[in-house]
């Protein structure tokens, strides 16, 4: 057990109220003064008890209505499991305080949302079903997708970019995972394939990686599942015009953060920062004249969120620079924003003072 796992916890949710939604606001407002839109959404998965006998279609029929009555712009469906729902963002363009607050008013309403029935938010779902005889525990995890627009269109279209884009949320990704994984109960959602050998049954990642499948996934002709990456985008009532394109995937190219789980411990702005301050040092870095192509690299995740000897999310923040590089990076186009940054830098400091 983490010394003080519970108190830095509550701390650094604490600070997401306050300094994290300003710079996300602020970084949001850099990308638009170069008529650049972030479209950040959310995918939530957990389960629940039922415990009313409620069919699958007259619980989601109340619970969807439940969010619309509570303004939150999501929507609920069931996804693989027994009883496992998702919670998935409306697709919204330059929204991203909004998205947000739906997702934080859906969490705080979550237990009268889905009454009768009781929901279950966490990691992991142990002994949740058998599947002919064999245990099956559910990994339950959040996935971030970002994609950027630029006056109609969206730029993850161009591969090239995308590729350089993913390339740099992989390589910042190795050593940060802190930022998205906040203690030991979401890194074992990780590993639980391996753990209770069930390679054949879960999708969950427990590597770091790319392509159209990995942890940090680019999804563009094809989707994670080698599909055609066709679905429809509900675009009603955007304040941002979406343009036609001649193939549909141009339109749905994102990329999917795939590596944070499930949890009421699980920081959503820090992540959103996290992703959102790589995009725009993406538009800082990127050479239009260079070939970038998607890394086929796999990174290990390590197993302990901290440990004294063995490697650990913890002591891969402290042994790297990702603050210092960043403010030396953003100090001269963005000063406010590296301000900012030496702000969360000290937040974050706290957080891991006891471990």
């Amino acid at each position: 057990m983490v010394k003080n796992e519970g108190r830095n916890n509550a701390h650094l949710k604490v600070m997401c109220k306050s300094k994290l939604l300003r710079v996300i606001v602020l970084i949001q407002n850099y990308l638009e003064s170069e008529n650049i839109k972030p479209s950040i959404n959310i995918e939530l998965e957990g389960a629940y008890l039922d415990k009313h006998n409620l069919s699958q279609n007259e619980f989601y029929q109340k619970a969807n209505l439940q969010l619309k009555n509570l303004r939150i712009k999501a929507k609920l469906k069931p996804e693989f499991w027994h009883n496992q729902w998702e919670y998935e963002s409306d697709f919204q363009i330059g929204n991203t305080v909004q998205t947000i607050d739906s997702y934080k008013r859906f969490l705080e309403n979550i237990d009268a949302i889905f009454a009768p029935q009781i929901s279950k938010l966490q990691p992991i779902n142990y002994d949740w079903q058998k599947v002919k005889d064999l245990t099956i525990h559910i990994p339950n995890s959040t996935q971030i997708n970002i994609s950027l627009w630029n006056q109609g269109l969206n730029m993850l279209a161009n591969k090239n970019y995308a590729f350089f884009l993913q390339n740099l949320l992989i390589e910042n990704s190795i050593n940060n995972l802190i930022f998205f994984i906040p203690n030991q109960e979401n890194l074992d959602r990780l590993f639980l394939k391996e753990k209770y050998s069930l390679q054949d049954k879960l999708m969950c990642p427990n590597d770091i990686s790319g392509g159209n499948q990995g942890s940090i996934a680019c999804y563009l002709e094809k989707n994670k599942k080698n599909l055609p990456n066709d679905f429809d985008i509900n675009a009603d009532d955007l304040n941002y015009k979406i343009l036609d394109h001649e193939h549909k995937w141009q339109k749905n190219a994102r990329i999917e953060f795939r590596l944070a789980s499930a949890s009421l411990e699980y920081n959503l702005e820090l992540h959103i920062f996290f992703v959102m301050l790589i995009a725009l040092e993406s538009l800082i870095s990127y050479q239009e004249n260079q070939n970038y192509q998607a890394t086929k690299n796999t990174y290990p995740i390590p197993e302990k969120f901290y440990h004294q000897e063995e490697d650990n999310i913890v002591l891969r923040y402290k042994n790297n620079s990702f603050f210092k590089n960043k403010i030396t990076l953003f100090s001269t186009q963005y000063p406010k924003l590296a301000k900012q940054l030496e702000l969360i830098e000290k937040e974050i400091e706290i957080f891991i003072s006891d471990k």
